[in-house]
């Protein structure tokens, strides 16, 4: 892998709808948290106890197939079906996962691969590691790494280093862009952004209370928001930040169809067993207020869908169709808007951390245990 430094200092991430790519206006899987860390004391708190809701598909629906590394999903007669990487390959943990041009690419622990040929076979660079973020589109592929931004012009044949700026920018956690606009998520809670599609990039003031562990970002136009263990907005490309209102202290995800639509996954502390109840929320006007559809509930409060263990990621092809991954092998699907959700079988219980797709018969999920696609 060639290294060569570049004069910038933040990773380019292009939105979705342009050359054939899907409508979203974020075409990342933003990366989700390594260990969601206990902000929430919820002592005191009358919980319900967990257990699927009436809205869950139940296990049974779903059946099993042998052989092929595969479960099938009974209600839409497909699976999802193991890609291995190939003898002697591996990236480790997948945490993102983009795509451009008939090319997927998956960020792991290890390096990046790629396939062309819906995973029939792999492209494995493993000069770069801890890759937290990818994006792409065309033949640009840009990974935000624990060591620093790494850009590709190539399709990922070679990766040059971004850097520059301030030197103690190193890790980048969440990026994301609309046009022109791109913004990506640094350590102790800065935020870097370009109006030029990536020519340039300036830090942005930092906003109130933005926390080093705020890694998620989505962005849709003048529409700003940025959620991890605290959750902000902005209406003016980062110019004022206001608080958002999201419960989930550990939010490790933000997709959306547009302003009007956009979607935030993560897990809700307990302390007890389990460690995390899974959340889902959804806003209709850009972050100002949200509505949890998935997570825990107190007395008093309507009954939701509990999950057991942290969601990750977050990916639609549409505002009908609507993905989630997790713990456990966790998938979830909805196709109105978020009223009901089936469980999606998949042949694994490892964390699934990364969902991305094109529509809504090609979809990848990977994480910590391998890379699937549903088919």
């Amino acid at each position: 892998m060639g290294l060569r430094a570049w004069s910038l200092a933040v990773v380019v991430v292009v939105a979705a709808g342009c050359d054939g790519e899907p409508s979203s206006s974020n075409d990342l899987a933003v990366v989700a948290h390594d260990d969601l860390s206990a902000t929430a004391d919820l002592a005191g708190r009358d919980l319900a106890a967990p257990g699927p809701g009436p809205d869950l598909a139940a296990p049974s629906d779903l059946s099993a197939t042998a052989g092929d590394g595969g479960a099938v999903d009974a209600g839409h007669a497909r699976r999802f079906v193991s890609k291995p990487l190939g003898l002697g390959n591996t990236i480790g943990r997948v945490q993102a996962i983009a795509g451009a041009g008939g090319t997927v690419y998956f960020g792991g622990e290890y390096g990046v691969a790629s396939t062309s040929s819906q995973g029939a076979s792999f492209s494995v660079d493993n000069g770069l590691t801890f890759v937290r973020g990818v994006t792409a589109r065309a033949s640009t592929v840009v990974a935000a790494t624990d060591s620093g931004l790494f850009a590709s012009t190539t399709g990922g044949a070679e990766y040059d280093r971004v850097s520059g700026g301030d030197a103690g920018l190193v890790a980048f956690r969440g990026v994301s862009g609309s046009g022109n606009d791109l913004f990506a998520v640094g350590p102790a809670g800065t935020i870097w952004s370009s109006a030029n599609g990536g020519t340039s990039f300036a830090p942005l003031a930092p906003p109130p209370s933005l926390s080093a562990n705020d890694q998620s970002v989505w962005v849709d136009a003048s529409t700003v928001l940025i959620a991890g263990e605290k959750s902000l907005r902005s209406t003016d490309r980062g110019a004022h930040w206001q608080a958002m209102p999201l419960s989930t202290n550990a939010t490790a995800a933000l997709w959306g169809t547009g302003a009007g639509d956009v979607w935030a996954v993560g897990g809700y502390y307990f302390g007890g067993t389990p460690t995390y109840f899974g959340e889902i929320h959804h806003s209709t006007d850009r972050g100002a207020t949200w509505t949890k559809q998935v997570g825990y509930y107190t007395t008093g409060e309507p009954e939701l869908l509990l999950i057991d263990g942290a969601l990750f990621g977050v990916w639609g092809s549409s505002a009908s169709d609507v993905w989630v991954v997790g713990a456990g092998g966790t998938i979830l699907r909805s196709s109105d808007q978020g009223a009901s959700w089936d469980r999606i079988a998949i042949a694994t219980t490892s964390t699934l951390r990364a969902v991305w797709g094109t529509s809504p018969t090609d979809v990848w999920v990977a994480g910590d245990n391998g890379i699937w696609h549903y088919e």
